[in-house]
């Protein structure tokens, strides 16, 4: 078992660092947004959970956004996946292998 205190998170400009677990079955990330900052379209090839931890914005799958804030949960199967911030934005982000 491994236990991650989410209020003790420290994001890191190094993508690596911010890699909180990984198996070959999911990835756990941290994801930080500045207030207008975009995450452009990938096609994530596995289902996708998006935790919002702080902040307000728009997730778009397949081009359709989803307007999100904090405490939301969004789940999608394999889709082309992007993240728009309207304001500052933590986000947990878990790949399902």
């Amino acid at each position: 078992m491994t236990k991650i205190d989410l209020s003790k998170i420290q994001y890191s400009a190094d993508k690596n660092k911010n890699v909180l677990a990984q198996t070959d079955k999911f990835k756990i990330r941290n994801i930080e947004l500045a207030a207008g900052e975009q995450i452009p379209e990938c096609n994530m090839e596995n289902w996708v959970l998006f935790y919002i931890r702080e902040g307000e914005g728009k997730i778009f799958i397949n081009g359709e956004p989803t307007n999100v804030v904090e405490q939301d949960l969004v789940f999608t199967e394999p889709a082309k996946v992007s993240t728009k911030a309207k304001t500052k934005m933590k986000i947990l982000g878990i790949i399902v292998k």
